[in-house]
């Protein structure tokens, strides 16, 4: 990143346990197991990769507040992209933000996949995730629930 001057990253993140099951829907794979192992993977090599750019250049941002309250969360990515809000809303103008589908992996995976999702995205291994540790925060005490 140091060779890139100016390179900013806005990395959005979402509750493991959702994106997990959204992926199994779309037929990424057809093992939840395989799924969720590959969803920590990817936060792992997200909190090194943002660790080694510095906090100065990167924004973490949270998929379900963002769907929840596109107008509230949507304003600090704008400042920190030197874009406007109108030119972000334009870009987001078309993008239907639909909390409810944060929901989907607890209304459509059996008890036995809402419970294996719950113990691997356990607080123990949210914690592993350093910089987006203290973000996964209220989804840890969720994933407890």
């Amino acid at each position: 990143m140091d060779g890139i001057a100016g390179v900013r990253v806005v990395a959005i993140y979402r509750d493991p346990r959702a994106a997990s099951y959204s992926a199994l829907r779309r037929n990424f794979d057809d093992d939840l197991r395989r799924l969720a192992v590959v969803h920590a993977e990817h936060l792992t090599l997200l909190a090194a990769q943002l660790r080694c750019i510095g906090a100065d250049r990167y924004r973490l941002i949270n998929y379900e507040r963002m769907c929840l309250d596109p107008q509230l969360e949507l304003p600090p990515v704008a400042d920190f992209c030197g874009l406007s809000m109108d030119e972000l809303n334009r870009f987001f103008e078309h993008e239907k933000f639909d909390p409810a589908s944060n929901e989907k992996w607890i209304e459509r995976t059996t008890e036995a996949e809402r419970k294996f999702l719950n113990r691997y995205f356990d607080e123990r291994r949210v914690r592993q995730w350093e910089l987006v540790a203290s973000e996964l925060k209220p989804l840890a005490k969720r994933m407890t629930a």
